[in-house]
């Protein structure tokens, strides 16, 4: 986006989300408004910032359901709560306070009525996630991010990483598997490492439908985790390049809680230049728990794979 921040300025998560009433009480219907389109909303995120940006207030269309707002001096202690945390909850008691909550709530409040009659699931802004521009210690190897999903591309920039835009890449369940391997291909022809994200098992999670987690998984086993080994095996066949994998997720979320939880999660780590024999492991929390490989400190387990 290429949006500049001082060190007082905020920024916020702008879900566009689905408020509904049931027995006569506001529950979060829908924390990414039926997964809308960017073609959807990005008009809704412009109008937005016509009526309601300015003095410090602006808001920046992102990918599907996701935006940005920014404020300029605005207060950090304010306590806002992630719409996917409380899908088909009451909001009542998940509404912004503390510092700022009043002028937040006003804001939410007067997108409702913006987004009146637009033709889409979108009738309200959710604001969450706040935080302050930071700095990150530069990625160990010149490598690429493919992702849909703009803060981990953010992370990714602010780390030293390429940002790769993948044709398809939705962020959602019609993302483009295929694509994202054959550009993790591409990238590794020049850089020596490539980060690829997916977020539609997650996306899944959140919705709590066992169907289309499945479907998640499966899509991305075959899809692009088979299709970047059989390119990656083909290379080192013909060309002599070894190459290594860590498959994982950056946190669980259950589908009966339809939330982030802190449980431990899988990791695994592949060395093409290791021979060693096959082991009856499955890429589940039993087979993991099992493994007895604990790596305490998350982003210890980078060090790990680069070792």
């Amino acid at each position: 986006m290429g949006i500049k921040l001082g060190p007082r300025d905020i920024a916020f998560r702008c879900n566009l989300v689905t408020i509904a009433r049931k027995d006569g009480v506001p529950i979060m219907k829908d924390f990414s408004a039926g997964h809308i389109s960017s073609k959807e909303s990005h008009p809704l995120i412009r109008r937005i910032q016509s009526k309601l940006g300015g003095k410090g207030i602006e808001f920046y269309p992102g990918v599907g359901y996701r935006h940005l707002m920014i404020w300029r001096n605005g207060p950090t202690r304010t306590k806002l709560t992630p719409p996917h945390d409380i899908s088909d909850r009451p909001i009542e008691t998940h509404l912004p306070r503390s510092e700022g909550a009043d002028f937040l709530m006003g804001l939410i409040l007067k997108s409702q009525g913006l987004l009146k009659g637009n033709g889409t699931d979108a009738n309200s802004i959710w604001l969450w996630g706040q935080g302050r521009a930071t700095r990150l210690p530069m990625f160990p190897l010149k490598g690429g991010l493919i992702s849909a999903v703009d803060i981990v591309r953010g992370v990714g920039r602010l780390a030293g990483l390429e940002i790769i835009k993948v044709p398809g890449a939705t962020g959602y369940f019609d993302t483009n598997y295929e694509n994202k391997a054959d550009y993790a291909l591409k990238v590794l022809k020049k850089r020596d490492f490539v980060f690829v994200h997916l977020e539609a098992t997650d996306e899944a999670g959140h919705m709590g439908d066992l169907k289309k987690k499945l479907m998640a998984i499966e899509d991305f086993d075959r899809r692009l985790i088979g299709r970047l080994l059989r390119g990656l095996k083909k290379r080192a066949a013909t060309e002599g390049c070894p190459y290594k994998i860590l498959l994982t997720s950056d946190h669980a979320t259950p589908l009966k809680l339809k939330t982030h939880t802190p449980d431990p999660v899988v990791f695994a780590i592949y060395d093409s230049r290791m021979n060693l024999p096959p082991r009856r492991r499955g890429f589940n929390e039993k087979d993991a728990k099992r493994a007895g490989d604990l790596v305490k400190v998350g982003h210890h387990l980078i060090k790990q794979f680069l070792k």
